[in-house]
């Protein structure tokens, strides 16, 4: 198929459906990944796997060609595991919501009875409505309340 030929819309549509299937089940298989490596961490499981020579570290668990995640990534997902599960809402019900967002709300001092709403907003909401909704939730101006003078793709030094 040449760049000026277009795909039959079934096709089109098959193979994005593909793509959703696909994506929603890597997420998945991640979110089990989650468990494993806070069970791993909070136990010190890793320990026995790597031996003691050298003396094991997380750090060297994680860096095993095998397991390969960034400490970076396993924190964040460890801190939003953790906060979810304190809340009683399993990972399996938010794996539609980006990351970026889930890690947000958890390290904000949200209501138990503000969070499902919040969560229905990380879902729908666009980039600049989901801003807004964090700085009001923080007691800040939105972009639509800042009177300052300012352009829309930087954020006002004023209000934050």
């Amino acid at each position: 198929m040449t760049k000026k030929e277009s795909m039959n819309p079934d096709e089109a549509f098959r193979l994005h459906q593909e793509i959703i299937n696909n994506e929603q089940m890597r997420r998945g298989l991640f979110l089990k990944n989650v468990v494993n490596l806070v069970n791993l961490f909070n136990t010190r499981g890793f320990a026995p796997i790597l031996g003691n020579d050298p003396p094991p570290s997380w750090k060297a668990y994680l860096g095993q060609i095998e397991v390969y995640y960034t400490r970076a990534k396993v924190n964040k997902w460890r801190r939003i595991y953790l906060y979810f599960t304190d809340k009683n809402i399993p990972l399996i019900d938010i794996i539609d919501i980006p990351e970026s967002r889930l890690a947000q709300i958890a390290s904000s001092d949200v209501a138990s009875d503000k969070l499902e709403e919040l969560l229905d907003l990380a879902r729908t909401s666009i980039g600049l409505d989901w801003k807004n909704t964090l700085l009001e939730l923080k007691g800040l101006p939105s972009s639509y309340d800042c009177k300052h003078a300012y352009k829309l793709y930087r954020e006002c030094k004023s209000c934050g």
